[in-house]
């Protein structure tokens, strides 16, 4: 049945853009499996920037008009500027509330949950999240050479923005030319990748929302005894997880003392999963030991699955906005052998690039890991 959920997905909706009506087709889509399966089911709606580069377009060029100011003689009013765009691109990086957002525009994405009560007394809640949504396809995301551009790219344009408001000031000409070419480079570089055309996402992230649905189908049929199980469809996580952080705002309280799995990229080609011990932009976000450790005798108990420990720097999942709000999550996303991710974010994540073997491997996996979580 998984198969049929990912040509569901990746095939007869195609590419699910964040905030696009592809994307609300693919939650409208999880809401009706969920309900067919006979769960509670809620569905809620949010509105979010939804690009990942508009941010960093928009804070590159202020920064640039800063130079040009700057360079009109008008010295505080651009390192005003250069510190007003420094200061938001940090924001956006670290996850926090950015305010120059507010000049972008918005859309209306959404979230689903189905519930399904423990088979006795509930006495904890494991949460299963999958983003719908699919990525663009910018240059930066071809192979890990072109990855490895992009990340030395962006870590020089964070230093840019540091450096620049004090450059300005001190009116240092060479600090000030080196850094309006990074960010020149940067702002080419999120300009392509936003004029990108979306990817079909049968592996990013059809994949995670088939094994969720494929879990909750299970576990209608099997109830935990004592662990109600929450099923949750974000949006725009590849903008920036807002999905997960709506979700997070809205569940909060209802959550206590819930564990949150994440599945994301899990039937790539002749991969295995890897369970994230952090997750790395500008600064770690880390799992809790406890996730691990029982991650770790899950993944000693089914060698066969090929399991393993993996730091993630220079990508996110859902399970950021989860841990930054002190909410124990981990998330499980498939890697090759050489730590890469095939056909990410790209025209070539289709169907016909899934694989079987990968994802029945990560399924044997996750699910005993949920039954460990719930012992």
């Amino acid at each position: 049945m998984f198969y049929e959920h990912i040509k569901a997905l990746a095939v007869t909706i195609g590419p699910r853009g964040s905030g696009t009506e592809n994307e609300r087709q693919a939650l409208r889509y999880c809401a009706a499996e969920l309900r067919t399966l006979g769960l509670q089911v809620e569905e809620s709606a949010f509105r979010s920037v939804a690009s990942a580069y508009r941010p960093f377009i928009l804070v590159s060029s202020l920064a640039l008009l800063a130079v040009a100011v700057w360079m009109a003689g008008v010295r505080h009013a651009a390192v005003l500027l250069a510190a007003l765009a420094g200061t938001a691109a940090f924001l956006e990086i670290l996850f926090l509330p950015n305010p120059l957002n507010l000049l972008l525009p918005k859309k209306t994405s959404g979230n689903v949950l189905g519930k399904l009560p423990a088979g006795h007394e509930m006495r904890q809640k494991i949460v299963l999240v999958a983003h719908v949504d699919s990525h663009r396809t910018p240059w930066i995301w071809r192979s890990p050479r072109t990855y490895a551009v992009y990340r030395f790219l962006s870590t020089a344009a964070m230093l840019a923005f540091l450096s620049l408001p004090f450059a300005l000031y001190a009116g240092s000409p060479l600090i000030i030319s080196l850094a309006a070419v990074l960010l020149f480079l940067t702002v080419l570089m999120t300009l392509q990748a936003e004029l990108s055309p979306y990817t079909p996402g049968a592996n990013d992230n059809a994949s995670g929302v088939a094994m969720v649905l494929d879990l909750a189908a299970h576990f209608s049929e099997k109830p935990l005894p004592n662990t109600e199980l929450w099923f949750a469809f974000v949006g725009c996580e590849e903008v920036g997880a807002h999905g997960a952080a709506a979700f997070v705002r809205r569940y909060r309280d209802q959550l206590g003392n819930a564990r949150v799995v994440v599945v994301d990229n899990i039937a790539g080609p002749e991969t295995s999963p890897r369970y994230y011990t952090s997750e790395t932009m500008l600064r770690p976000v880390r799992c809790p030991q406890e996730l691990l450790a029982l991650a770790e005798k899950t993944a000693h108990e089914l060698p066969e699955t090929g399991a393993r420990a993996f730091a993630q720097k220079g990508a996110y999942t859902d399970a950021t906005p989860f841990l930054l709000a002190g909410i124990p999550c981990i998330a499980v996303v498939n890697h090759r052998d050489d730590g890469w991710i095939p056909d990410w974010h790209s025209l070539t994540d289709t169907i016909g690039h899934i694989d079987t073997e990968a994802f029945e491997k990560t399924r044997r996996f996750v699910l005993a890991f949920i039954n460990r979580l719930a012992q």
